[in-house]
Formats: structure tokens, sequence, C-alpha cells
């Protein structure tokens, strides 16, 4: 019996993949950013150094990008310039949610087939061919590149059997074996298509792939397909799926949990997989964590007591893993045999530890402008906030920094000329983070950083306990905004299931998605009181569910479950004009269950999402139009943005114009020219629909 692993967090111990990625951005240094990339490649190595499989699927940025590079489907003409393009840049694709988790990937649009590279990746040629043959190669499987692809027209299928049959002999030739992460194939994949797109497989390859796959429960005619081409090493999530009974030659066992952080019950655990052990018809068993381990933090390592004893992150994951091996090897497992059928039920349930405003009209104009949210988080503003955490600044001095931030804000939101402004967020260094820190339920971790995309991190609380109340004094920052402004200021909050979904969790056994609704359910009662209080003071309140987006991967039986959560949340706002935003992902699938929520605008992010107005079709709210990309240094036209929006105005009618989602990642002098190109294309709208009224009239 083995111990391996994948998805082993990228970011380092010091988030130094974060503080590379920018310091290349301001230098175009690439010798300095590939020894850095060299090193945290070696560093994600070094974690895994206990186990007998470790898995190097390192990213500078973004693991489908590469893939769809290495498989030379993306050409980098002009090296890692071109790379952060496709990430960031002129060229940036769209971003989505991994499978239903806050962990982002790129969606590109494939439109050139060229020679398979893995020259570009320039880091790892500087490591010891000796530890990349002692390792496996980790890279997105053909079947979820394909299903995360846009193929343009072109027959995706047919391009990646080609394109991975040459892939895999260049992997080969590097690493100690390929791991596909093939996620795709646990909700519902077209077995056809399955089929199909592994049928290149000769015979050194399939000794040499491992397909994990993982979020949710195989059904028995994929893992037959796959068998049936040759597949015969399979990782399996038994956290969120189960055991099916096929012949491998090896099974691995995804027996601790890879995205949320209870402490194994490491005697259960045995207990239980020794039990399952006598059906399986296998020569080997791989224990490995459920699915990837960047859901969660990289260690307990300085967090206090109390977290340390509640709770397990990836490093910790890992050593309880070797130990539950050694309890199996060592045969100390107490109790009698339990029947099969029951070992297989209990494997999910026992593994852990526990301890509408009437809108019509005169308040919304044709186009109304907007912002989703937040402003630049600055250099200046994150030294000032570390430096009031360390005590080195007072309560008084911080909060006037922040209410000048506000004012500057404010100011510049008037000056440009938007209909409805925001605080600008200043106070908030996360949407989760920052209310967690009014609520009782919440433990704040020192260095519990995860990463969410490329060079963005985030710290999410620790969700331990049950939600009593909410201290309402975060209140202050937005009605400062409101006093200091005549026009309409939103009041912003977090929805109750992305506080509890981007928050670490501990489970007591159920299924991750049961666990998520479940706690959604206590904070929108928490929740309902704080949107009372904000509806005596603010005409438009905002709740932020991003979350959302994510679950859509379940289907419907599952996101309809939000509808009570969300008007629960929302129903003591009757006055108020109330918005929705939500964020990477497709929210075609979302239509009708915003239809059922009691709110009256829905902010989308429409542009870097390719979201075009017919797709919106059945949607019976009013639609915020997302009209340029946060997360990209290129900022379109004023012509642009109008040509754009102009297909939603001819639609619909009455938009909310707005940028895709807030503007922290983005400086001031970028926030500015954005929002200034938007409200000068709402104008060229405005001044296009007065001259054809004019042309009418004349008539």
């Amino acid at each position: 019996m083995l111990v391996g692993c994948f998805g082993f967090p990228r970011i380092g111990r010091k988030r130094e993949l974060k503080w590379a990625l920018e310091t290349y951005w301001k230098n175009k240094n690439e010798v300095l950013l590939f020894n850095k990339l060299k090193e945290l490649s070696l560093w994600q190595i070094k974690e895994q150094s206990l186990l007998d499989i470790a898995c190097l699927d390192f990213s500078p940025y973004d693991f489908v990008l590469d893939t769809c590079i290495d498989a030379g489907l993306l050409q980098l003409e002009n090296g890692m310039e071109d790379y952060f393009s496709f990430a960031r840049g002129k060229n940036a694709f769209p971003m989505k949610k991994w499978f239903g988790n806050n962990f982002h990937y790129l969606s590109p649009t494939i439109t050139y087939v060229g020679k398979v590279d893995i020259k570009w990746r320039e880091w790892e040629k500087g490591i010891d061919e000796g530890i990349k043959k002692s390792v496996i190669k980790g890279v997105v499987g053909p079947y979820t590149l394909f299903k995360v692809c846009k193929w343009n027209g072109l027959d995706g299928i047919e391009i990646c059997k080609k394109a991975f049959a040459r892939l895999v002999e260049k992997y080969m030739l590097c690493y100690g074996g390929v791991l596909f992460h093939e996620p795709a194939l646990a909700f519902s994949p077209c077995i056809e298509e399955v089929g199909e797109i592994y049928r290149w497989l000769g015979k050194e390859e399939k000794e040499n792939i491992r397909i994990a796959i993982y979020y949710n429960r195989i059904e028995p005619d994929v893992l037959l397909t796959l068998t049936k081409r040759g597949i015969s090493k399979i990782w399996l999530d038994f956290i969120d799926g189960e055991w099916i009974g096929c012949d491998l030659d090896e099974i691995g066992l995804g027996i601790v949990s890879g995205r949320t952080v209870e402490k194994a019950n490491l005697l259960e655990v045995a207990r239980l997989v020794n039990g399952m052990m006598e059906d399986m018809h296998v020569n080997n068993v791989v224990l490995h964590p459920s699915c990837p381990l960047f859901h969660v933090p990289i260690t307990t390592d300085g967090e206090n007591e109390l977290i340390r004893r509640k709770c397990s992150f990836a490093v910790e994951k890992l050593k309880e893993l070797k130990k539950i091996n050694f309890i199996l090897l060592s045969r100390s497992i107490s109790g009698k045999k339990e029947k099969k059928e029951k070992n297989r039920k209990e494997l999910q349930n026992r593994i852990f530890i526990t301890s509408h405003a009437n809108l019509t009209t005169k308040r919304m104009q044709r186009i109304t402008t907007t912002v989703v949210g937040s402003f630049p988080q600055t250099k200046e503003l994150r030294r000032t906030r570390k430096l009031w955490k360390e005590g080195k600044l007072s309560e008084k001095e911080y909060e006037s920094f922040i209410f000048n931030m506000i004012e500057k804000a404010i100011k510049l939101q008037e000056d440009i000329g938007l209909d409805v402004l925001s605080h600008g967020e200043f106070e908030r260094e996360d949407m989760v983070e920052f209310f967690a820190n009014y609520c009782d339920a919440f433990c704040k971790l020192k260095n519990g950083w995860v990463q969410s995309y490329g060079n963005r991190c985030v710290k999410p609380p620790l969700l331990l306990f049950n939600p009593k109340a909410m201290d309402m004094r975060f209140f202050k920052f937005m009605l400062f905004a409101k006093n200091i402004s005549d026009k309409e200021v939103k009041c912003i909050l977090t929805g109750p299931i992305t506080i509890v979904k981007w928050s670490l969790l501990l489970r007591n056994g159920e299924k991750y998605v049961d666990l998520i609704f479940a706690r959604a359910r206590e904070f929108a009662e928490i929740l309902k009181n704080v949107v009372e209080q904000a509806a005596h003071h603010f005409s438009s309140i905002q709740l932020d569910e991003p979350a959302l987006v994510e679950l859509v991967i379940y289907g419907e039986k599952y996101t309809k479950r939000a509808i009570p959560i969300i008007n629960t949340t929302l129903s003591k706002a009757d006055r108020c004009v109330k918005y929705l935003h939500l964020c990477y992902g497709d929210v075609k699938p979302l239509i009708p269950i915003i239809n059922q929520l009691s709110v009256d605008v829905v902010l989308l992010e429409c542009y870097r999402q390719g979201l075009r107005a017919e797709d919106l079709n059945g949607l019976d709210k009013i639609i915020g139009v997302g009209c340029f990309d946060v997360h990209s240094t290129s900022i379109p036209s004023p012509k642009q943005i109008a040509s754009f929006l102009s297909k939603y105005v001819k639609k619909f009618g009455r938009i909310v114009v707005c940028p895709d989602c807030g503007l922290k990642t983005r400086t001031w002098k970028e926030a500015r020219k954005g929002l200034k190109n938007m409200v000068e294309a709402v104008r060229i709208l405005e001044d296009k629909k007065n001259q054809i009224s004019h042309v009418k009239e004349n008539r």
C-alpha cells in the first residue's frame, strides 16, 4: 500500500509565487522569474517528500493554460509576455470556477493547432533529471480540457486525442509518470465522448498514466469505459464519491478531505478502508487526498492551539495519510469486521471528528451606471492596514485613513458622473474575512492563505461555531459615504452562501454541497437582521453571491436551495432596490432560479465571460451588464463599450451598466479610465437614441 498526493498548494509558505509574479510584471526580468518558479517547483516536490508518489503540477499562473500550451493549442511567440497576455492582458481568456469551487481557471478559445512543446517551461530545465524522474507530472486530462475550452468550430475531441498522444510521449521522457486531473468525468460526462477521447492510448501510455477523478461520484459506465480503453490506474474521491467496484491494477482511495479542514479519525478511517479492501480486486492501493489540496492552507504551524487541535491543512493531511497507512500495514485495527455494504456507506458518514421594491421607474433611468463595489487596494492601503493590525497605528488613525479613501472614491465617482455609488470597500481586505471579523462563529487564521488564481490569494476564515449574531459596527463606513454624497450610495453585503462556501469548513459526515446549504441557512437568519438595519438608512442594498455560480455544476436539484436562503436574507428590505452580484461562470442555468429571487437588478460579468444578450433570454430582472474586464490591464475605449452595450439596450431597453466585478486589483489610474470610458459609452448610446428620436419626430 502506497501514499500519494496531487494538487499540493503552489503559492509557497509565504506567498512567494504572488510576489514573484508581481515583481516580474514590473521589471519583466524572466531570469529572476524562472529562478523563483524553479524554487517553488522544488518546494512543492519537497513538501511531498514523505510520500511514495509525489506529483509536480506546479503552475506559474493557470494549469489549464499551461496544458493548452504544452499540447500545442496555444502559441507563445514572445515567451512569458504572451503567456501573461492570455492570463491578464489584452488577450485574456474568460475566468471561470473550477468545478464548483472558489478556485479559478482560464477558459481558452482554441483557434490554432501546432506542435506539442514543453520547452517553454524554462524553470523546469534546471531541475535535476533524477528528481523529475522520481515524481509524476500532473496536468489537466484530455476530457476535462475538452470540456473547459472553447473550440471555435474545431473538432475538440480529435484535436485532444492527437495532442495528448504526443504530449504523453514528451512527458514520459522527463518524468516518472503522468497524472491527469479529470474532475469533468464526475459530472455527467458523455460516455461516447469519453470513449473516443481516450482511444489514442498505447501500451506504454496505459502503464504510466494515472487518472484522478474527484469532487463527485463517478458513474459505473464511466469507469467501465475507461477500463475498456486500458486505463488501469484510477484515483477516486471517497469523501464526496464512493467505490462502485471494478477490476484495476491500481486504485487510489481519496480518504482524507481535500477541501474541508477537519481532522480525520485515523483509526476509524483505517478500519473502514481495511473492510473495503476485501471487496477490491486490485494489485495496488494508493491512499491520497479526496481532491487537490490547493483548496486549503498549507499548514497549521504558527496558528493558535484551538486551530491546531481542530484542523488539518495540506501538510497535516499528508501526515494523516502516512499515519493511516502505518496503521493498516501494522494491522493495529481493533474491533470486529463490518459488513461490506455497511463499510461503503459509513466511509462518508463516520471518518471525521467534530468537537420586491417597485422598481418601475422613477428611481432608475433607462441606463443606470454603477460599480460592483471595491476600489483599488493600493500599497499605501495595505501598509496602513498592516500597521494598524500590528498595533503601530491607533483605531482612530486607521479609521481616519479609511474615511479619506472613501472621500476620494466618492469624489471620483461623482466627477465621472456615476448614478449609484459605492463607498469603495477600503476597510475590507477580503469580502468574506471582513464580515467574519464581526461574527461570533469564526476563528481567524494568521497565515491561512489559499490561492484563488495566479497571484491572487485569499485568507478564508475558519467557521467553527454556529452563528448567533453579527456586530453591525461596520455600517459606519458605508454610512459615512452616504452622508457625504447627494447621490445614491449602495449598502454592499456578502451573501450567506458565499460567506459559508468561501470559508474553511469542518464536516461531520455530510456531503460537501449539503454542508454548504445547511450552514448558509443559518447565516441567512443572521444577515436578515443586518439587512433590516441597512434598510433604515439605504435605499439600495446589494448582496454579493458569486459562490452561487460555483454550485451550478451540481444541477438545479441543489441550486434551487438558494432561493429560500437569499429570499430570507432580503426579506426585510422591501422598500429598497435590491441588487444581486454574480460572477465567474455560466449564469444561464441559474436563470430559472434568479427569476424566483426577490431581487430587482442582477449584476453580471458579461464582458470577459462573453455573455451575450441572447444568452439571457427569459431573465425577468433588470440586467447589470459588466462592460469591461477588471482583471486585465487592457481597457476598451468608449466606442468599444458602447458597441458592446448596444445589443443589451436593444434587447432589454432598461439596463444597469457596471464593470465586470470589483476594482480592487486595479490602479487608481486604471479604475478612473475604465469608469470614465463606461460613462462616456452610455452618453454615446443616449445621444444616438436622442438623434433617432429627433429624426422620427421630424418625419
